[in-house]
């Protein structure tokens, strides 16, 4: 890892909010490919200053945009990478996500939503025990849409 001045700390911290929440917003007007290309920066940063917290955030929104381009067992594998470093982080917030969004994989695209409520029960548990009352309603709402599935 590189050693940088605490000046250089604060810019590449502020250039990645900037990359992230540009990404963000090409992915939600359907430009994935430079939203992804824009995450790959972030990511080279995130490693280079050893911010873990950034990593597991760009590695959640990139396996999104890989999810949405149908690229699933790439997506798989950086979910589980955020869930690591959330695990390791002890980032309650995070780690949801990513059981929320692992879950969202298994019922809806690998058709196994009896798998997935395992998942977002751990994710709900998490966001409840932690006060993240509308993280865990969102969660309620998978949640629900999953028992429907194995209903119908």
């Amino acid at each position: 890892m590189v050693k940088f001045g605490l000046a250089q700390v604060v810019i590449f911290r502020l250039s990645l909010r900037c990359l992230g929440n540009k990404a963000i917003i090409l992915r939600n007007w359907g430009r994935l490919e430079e939203a992804i290309e824009l995450h790959k920066k972030e990511q080279e940063i995130c490693e280079e200053l050893g911010n873990k917290d950034g990593l597991q955030a760009c590695l959640g929104n990139q396996a999104l945009i890989l999810r949405d381009r149908g690229y699933f067992e790439e997506a798989w594998t950086l979910l589980k990478k955020q869930q690591q470093l959330c695990e390791e982080l002890g980032n309650t917030d995070g780690l949801s996500r990513s059981l929320m969004n692992q879950a969202i994989m298994l019922a809806y695209l690998l058709k196994r939503p009896s798998d997935a409520l395992s998942l977002t029960d751990k994710a709900y548990r998490i966001a409840i025990d932690h006060g993240l009352i509308s993280l865990a309603e969102q969660i309620k709402q998978v949640q629900d849409k999953m028992m429907s599935m194995m209903n119908n």
